[in-house]
């Protein structure tokens, strides 16, 4: 192992290493994310504080996971001011994942840590209370105390005495965890605590619920710790660290690596061009390489990944070579269920009696390797570790043999088909036919293009060319012949003239005579051509006239020549068009020769290719059959890990399934093996080095550079398919770690703090740094191919297929330029809008752990579903979790929708027929025909959190194929900038009044109270009688928010005399209307009429003494009446259509009481936001 590998592998153990630690340095303003911890010798939380960690949990879950931070020392002010530049406000130099329990006990599930940002090294002037030598001293030499709920915490029934002893046993516990933290701190850090300058205890500690399970690198780390004290030499992994940029090498050329192309996954489409180009370009790839392949939502990674798998599987049956090892992996268990739900149901099955496989009960061209955790739950829908463990028997194997000899026969049958092996043959020879036929199409297309190009180069219309020449050829030789006869005529004139004029031709008046004579004769015989004579008569005729001749024989010949090479070229491209034709007439062409190779090329990836991936498939099944029953004693061979035995289980396994699944986390565990040590004559543990064949890492743009890394010394050469357009990793670490980890390694060089700047920002270009860094981005640093110059390295994939026109429109303008090629057309029939909304008033609110949620918003999104789940599962013919899917940008969010659907019995949980409701970090690469995504954020507290980060709404919106619905406060994203990711969304969203969901308003239970009165509106009529009511009744102030106004409605109505005795009464009237709504249209003169229109409309009621307010954007309908009267819902009050269809829909929530204030103080303060 070269010094860069080993010292970016160190630093990539140590960044993972430090992930679990957390951090400990934070400023002021982090302290509102924490919940402060008193009396923490007693390891119990208040009540109150365990409700809060608990909101939005199932009723079923029993313990959640936490951070403590046990000590908390604050940096103390000067005249109100922070001291010392650059400290930290705050430091918890003691870290532990812990379980929380409803009681309120606490129990430390992992050793406590000491923050990695606060120990060194670390860039100079950085904060620091110890070193990390001496923690790893400590660690090394001390456990920490680790205890959990256990099994007498499930107890549900147990006496005071009992459950006062179980109290006990959990206080000596605790008391101990403390003590050994405690040490931990005292021995790393015992020189800053003496004097710890300029800080002081705070006297309690902090809590906050974990965003993700901790000890996830456990199988990694081991790993790494190997793979540097054996320094294998590992080629991918050290591309994979490479500071060198490798040159750029040309593209290929289109439709190359023709034949090398051996397998497809369909049977009914072919690859897209840049999908094609991707897969030949991979094909060049040695063994060390990375390819990167960008791929912007539903532009068919799945489908490549797909047809590259099948033309390694497909390649080494041809070769009769062992499988391939293809291990596809990723970040998380979402990524790679995504993955392997795709070979179970996007591999075409084929017809005939070649279709579909030829074992029983195997359903899926994958095997999925998950955590212990969730392997039981994963076996019930896919093919993991037990199912090889079931097919490995010998009851299955002989049940097998005869299945795929029935098969056979049906698929040969003029052949006894008696045994595997002969069945192998067979499958093998049928194999080799089809890739000759494969072999032939490229040479035949070469051979008559070649031709068509020479034909181009003589003429575009070769008959008219040789018709041409002929014509030609038969004037030259007419020409040869007027020439030779007027030869002869010339001889015999010369013969025949007077002797007398050769004796006195010296007499000029002879002289003259005789070349006048001479010169009518030729003139008279030759005629024009004599024009070109400059010699003198006549002794120059003679020659003049046998050029003449040799000009035209030479014409002649050329003629002939060109005329016999224009008929071979003829000839010869008719043969090859037969040619063409015949070895084309397999792809199902109607044997027309104006069929390009690049048709052909789409034709043989479902006329060819797919057929020679479905003999591979049982040829490989075949030899599987071959290798279980070469097995002696298969119970012992299940518990042999050497080497030799695991590299030929894995070799046999992969002759079922060509690719197995599994999260980066995992894979390290799978490729252990026993290798024999001759030192000390027994077997070591080890891994795997350099042995799969190809490395897949999808939605790379997710993953961890430290988390993969180990994943590349496991093979031979790595496909990374992602996106940086979508969700970017969770990085766990920071720029003041990330720096003081590198330079450990003496990966950063650089005298001064601009050198070594300058060093840091150039490794996090090429995506190795851990706290800025993806595995995408460094497969786009590795790549040698260049596809597109406006985007990253790597291959790029363009057409989309997956969502209407008008919803990928969206992310195209937003993340992708334009480049994208939309193929599916624009939304048509659909059950909802392509883009649609249903504004809710909702309220959102944050959480101790940072979180946010909006309870109203979940319950409405989930009493609309349930309201529609029978139109929706009637229009799909499909049941609801496989059309839906729910997106939000909050796991708190997550929590409340979930549990909202529980209560209609809609069933949401993490099984087969569970609703998938997640956030957009754990929905990439999903998709459903209809996505809702509950937006959360509202009046009460809106966040920028959406619009930080385009890949958020871009992934979101990406998900769905027919219908993108946000449920939301529209307002909020009404008033965003154009430029910002909602500004656009709202631009799709509200193109159209379509687009508007129309719904029953629900009751908002934050506002209902035992001192406030509920009650609904529903329709036209109600809705009047209650404003009309209410303008007699309040005593101070009114003020009604309506998108539309209308002097006409407010008559028709019986508002406007409403308003005119509430203001004889000395009522305080507010009317704030949306200016857009009521002005707007495409037509300038109509646009300037409705403008007049409003001006009057507002002029008349300031004259009446009402106010009026325009504002920018309002989808809210509210009427408030002095401080106790809210009524918020669908209603458009003073609109001027009320149409009968929307009349089922217009409900209002009215709510009376005193404990509204808040409420419509939070209103009154987003009108004047927009108010113009």
């Amino acid at each position: 192992m070269d010094s860069n590998t080993q010292g970016f592998t160190s630093y990539w153990r140590n960044t993972l290493a430090d992930a679990e630690s957390g951090k400990g340095a934070f400023e002021r303003k982090d302290e509102e994310s924490f919940t402060q911890w008193m009396n923490i010798d007693k390891g119990r939380l208040d009540e109150e504080i365990v409700q809060s960690f608990f909101v939005g949990e199932n009723e079923k879950v029993q313990t959640v996971k936490v951070l403590l931070r046990p000590h908390v020392w604050i940096h103390l002010l000067m005249h109100g001011k922070e001291r010392t530049a650059g400290a930290p406000g705050i430091v918890t130099p003691l870290v532990t994942s812990a379980l929380l329990n409803r009681e309120g006990f606490l129990f430390p599930a992992f050793p406590a840590t000491i923050p990695r940002d606060l120990l060194e090294p670390l860039p100079k002037g950085t904060f620091s209370i110890g070193e990390m030598e001496e923690y790893d001293k400590y660690k090394t030499s001390h456990d920490s105390l680790t205890f959990g709920p256990g099994d007498e915490d499930e107890r549900r029934e147990e006496t005071d005495e009992q459950r006062t002893e179980r109290h006990a046993r959990y206080k000596l516990l605790w008391q101990k965890y403390l003590k050994e933290a405690d040490q931990l701190l005292n021995n790393v850090a015992g020189k800053w605590l003496e004097s710890p300058e300029q800080y002081e205890s705070a006297g309690y500690g902090f809590i906050i619920k974990a965003n993700q399970p901790g000890g996830a690198s456990i199988h990694i780390l081991p790993m790494y710790d190997h793979l540097l004290s054996c320094k294998k030499e590992v080629p991918l992994l050290a591309r994979f660290a490479s500071k060198d940029k490798s040159p750029v090498e040309p593209l290929l050329a289109s439709n190359a690596m023709f034949s090398e192309r051996l397998g497809h996954s369909g049977d009914k489409f072919p690859l897209a061009t840049a999908q094609r180009d991707a897969l030949s370009h991979y094909l060049t790839q040695q063994p060390g390489d990375i390819l990167a392949v960008n791929g912007p939502p539903g532009t068919g990674k799945t489908t490549l990944v797909l047809s590259i798998i099948a033309t390694e599987w497909t390649r080494a049956a041809l070769n009769k070579t062992e499988p391939p090892v293809v291990i596809a992996a990723s970040t998380n268990n979402q990524a790679v269920t995504n993955i392997i739900e795709a070979f179970g149901k996007d591999f075409a099955t084929g017809a005939g009696p070649m279709a579909g496989r030829w074992l029983p009960d195997v359903t899926s061209f994958g095997a999925y390797f998950p955590s212990s955790r969730r392997k039981a739950e994963a076996a019930k829908k896919y093919q993991t570790e037990d199912f090889f463990i079931r097919v490995e028997s010998l009851e299955y194997v002989e049940d097998a043999r005869l299945f795929f000899l029935e098969k056979a026969r049906l698929a040969f049958p003029t052949q006894e088909c008696h045994s595997p092996e002969h069945v192998v043959d067979l499958l093998h020879q049928r194999l080799v036919e089809l890739s000759a036929e494969l072999e032939q199409i490229e040479p035949a297309w070469d051979n008559l293009n070649a031709i068509r190009q020479e034909r181009c180069a003589i003429s575009d219309d070769l008959e008219q060319y040789i018709q041409a020449k002929r014509t030609l050829l038969l004037n030259s030789t007419n020409e040869i012949s007027l020439l030779t006869q007027g030869k002869k005529q010339w001889e015999q004139y010369r013969a025949g003239e007077s002797i007398m004029f050769a004796l006195f031709s010296w007499l000029p008046a002879v002289r003259t005579k005789r070349h006048y004579q001479m010169k009518l004769f030729l003139e008279a015989t030759f005629g024009e051509r004599m024009t070109e004579f400059q010699g003198t008569l006549p002794d120059g005729i003679d020659a003049f006239i046998e050029g003449l001749i040799a000009e035209a024989l030479k014409e002649q010949a050329e003629y002939q020549q060109q005329i016999g090479l224009a008929e071979d070229i003829s000839q010869r491209e008719s043969e090859a068009a037969i040619r063409w034709r015949e070895v084309t007439h397999s792809l199902g062409s109607p044997g027309e020769t104006k069929l390009s190779l690049n048709e052909a090329d789409q034709l043989a990836d479902t006329r060819l290719r797919f057929p020679a991936f479905l003999l591979a498939t049982h040829y490989w099944e075949g030899r599987w059959l071959m290798d279980m029953a070469a097995i002696k004693d298969l119970q012992d061979e299940k518990k042999r890990n050497r080497i030799n035995y695991v590299q030929a289980r894995w070799q046999r396994r992969m002759k079922l399934t060509p690719c197995v699944v599994m999260t980066c986390y995992m894979l390290p565990h799978h490729m252990k093996i026993g290798i024999r040590d001759k030192k000390l004559k027994k077997y070591a543990e080890s891994y795997f080095y350099n042995f799969a064949d190809l490395l897949i890492v999808d939605e790379a743009g997710q993953v961890l550079p430290e988390v993969a890394a180990a994943s590349f010394a496991l093979a031979k050469k790595a496909l990374v398919i992602g996106d940086t357009a979508q969700i970017a990793p969770i990085w766990n670490s920071y720029p003041t770690i990330d720096i003081g980890n590198l330079l450990e390694q003496k990966l950063l060089t650089g005298d001064t703090q601009e050198e070594l700047h300058d060093a840091y920002i150039t490794i996090g270009d090429s995506g190795k740094s851990a706290a800025s860094g993806s595995v995408m981005k460094i497969a786009q640093f590795n790549s040698r191919y260049h596809y597109d110059p406006n985007f990253a390295r790597g291959m790029y994939l363009y057409e989309h297929r997956r969502c209407f026109d008008n919803i990928i429109g969206f992310c195209n303008e937003l993340c992708y330029d334009g480049k994208l090629f939309p193929k599916r057309g624009i939304a048509n029939g659909t059950l909802y809008p392509a883009m649609g909304y249903l504004h809710i008033d909702g309220k959102c609110v944050q959480t101790s752990g940072g979180s946010r949620y909006n309870l109203f918003e979940a319950e409405t999104v989930a009493a609309w579903l349930a309201a529609h789940k029978q139109d929706i599962e009637r229009h799909y013919n499909k049941l609801l979790h496989e059309v839906v899917g729910i997106v939000t940008p909050f796991s708190a969010q997550v929590s409340a929708i979930e549990s909202s659907l529980r209560k209609v019995d809609i069933n949401c949980n993490d099984d087969k027929n569970g609703l998938t409701v997640g956030t957009v970090h754990s929905l990439q690469g999903a998709e459903r025909e209809i996505v809702l995504f509950s937006s959360v954020y509202s009046k009460h507290e809106d966040g920028e959190f959406m619009d930080s980060d385009s890949s958020i709404l871009n992934v979101a919106v990406s998900r769905s194929k027919d219908s993108f619905l946000v449920f939301g406060d529209m307002d909020l994203f009404e008033i965003q900038p154009g430029s910002s990711p909602r500004g656009l969304l709202a631009k799709y969203l509200f193109a159209s009044t379509d687009n508007a969901l129309q719904f029953d308003f629900q009751e908002r239970q934050d506002l209902s109270s035992s001192q406030t009165q509920t009650y609904i509106l529903h329709g036209v009529e109600q809705h009047d009688v209650f404003l009309n009511q209410t303008f007699n009744s309040i005593n101070q102030s009114i003020t009604i928010v309506s998108p539309w106004l209308t002097w006409e409605k407010l008559e028709q109505t019986g508002f406007l005399a409403s308003m005119m005795q509430a203001r004889a009464r000395g009522i305080d009237i507010t009317l704030v209307t949306d200016k857009s709504s009521n002005t707007a249209d495409v037509d300038f003169e109509k646009r300037k009429e409705k403008n007049q229109r409003l001006n009057e409309a507002v002029e008349k009621l300031t004259e009446m003494g009402i106010t009026t307010k325009l504002v920018n954007r309002v989808h809210s309908k509210i009427v408030i009446g002095d401080e106790g009267l809210l009524c918020v819902g669908s209603f458009n009050w003073f609109s001027a259509a009320r149409e009968e269809r929307y009349q089922r829909y217009d409900t209002s929530m009215v709510y009376h009481g005193d404990s509204l204030r808040a409420e419509i103080k939070t209103i009154y303060s987003s009108l004047e936001q927009r108010q113009l």
